[in-house]
């Protein structure tokens, strides 16, 4: 997520740096870049744009833990099922 006014994290910086690595490594990722937000770097939360980018880190976060405890959970599992079966 970026703003194209940001000035305290320039988006040249990690738009294409950042975004090649993670791309590179093959690691999932989102990226939105917004126009001219309020506050640039700081998304002002009091604005559509700031809950729109809140609403959109929360949910991205949220998959990804999910997603981990999932993926935990079942090696667990997995694991575990070896154990009994010994």
């Amino acid at each position: 997520m970026a703003a194209s006014n940001d000035t305290i994290v320039p988006v040249e910086w990690h738009q294409t740096p950042l975004l090649a690595a993670l791309e590179a490594a093959k690691i999932k990722h989102e990226y939105q870049l917004y126009t001219n937000t309020p506050g640039g770097h700081e998304f002002f939360p009091d604005t559509l744009v700031g809950h729109e980018a809140l609403a959109r880190a929360f949910d991205f976060l949220d998959r990804a833990v999910n997603a981990n405890a999932a993926a935990k959970k079942s090696a667990q599992s997995s694991y575990s099922a070896k154990l009994l079966n010994c």
